[in-house]
């Protein structure tokens, strides 16, 4: 929201949608799937759904442990990119090429700021392609080596001011 005015919401089309499900459903062979539901078993698992029902920007993976976490990368690491939220269980799960960098992009045209100067924060994995679009991108002390890695700086963890360090950094405030 700027000035009032939705710039961007996009949920994913039914054909994203029906490839993250395909992709992860029909693109693993049925004993597969078959191990990584017997492994997940949640209240809230939905086994029969419909794809045109589903309204959706992105997906969660919910899984057990680590190991069932490692067998739900190896499967979909083609197709999605996983952002695990540590301590949850959960990761979120985003289609390659349907990201945060192609949101970051389109809001830098529609307000018309330049990459240069553009500033980003990130600490998981689905920020790397955020980092490649912006101007100055910027990792949490706390984030995964993958996005220290793609940053310009690492400022300090999430919990010890690290966003505003790194505004004073930059020269952004004072």
């Amino acid at each position: 929201m700027y000035k009032e005015e939705v710039l961007l919401d996009e949920p994913l089309t039914r054909k994203q949608v029906s490839y993250f499900v395909d992709s992860f459903a029909r693109g693993i062979d049925f004993n597969k799937l078959a191990d990584m539901q017997t492994d997940y078993e949640h209240p809230y698992f939905i086994e029969d759904f419909k794809t045109e029902e589903i309204d959706a920007h992105m997906f969660d993976v919910h899984f057990n442990d680590q190991e069932h976490y490692q067998k739900i990368v190896s499967y979909l690491q083609d197709t999605v990119v996983l952002n695990e939220h540590f301590g949850h269980n959960s990761a979120d799960a985003t289609i390659i090429g349907y990201d945060k960098g192609i949101g970051i992009k389109k809001l830098l045209t529609i307000l018309k700021i330049e990459r240069d100067n553009s500033y980003a924060f990130g600490d998981g994995f689905n920020d790397v392609c955020m980092f490649k679009v912006v101007g100055h991108p910027i990792a949490m002390g706390n984030g995964v080596d993958v996005a220290k890695e793609a940053s310009e700086y690492i400022t300090s963890d999430i919990y010890d001011g690290g966003i505003y360090k790194a505004l004073l950094h930059y020269g952004i405030i004072e």
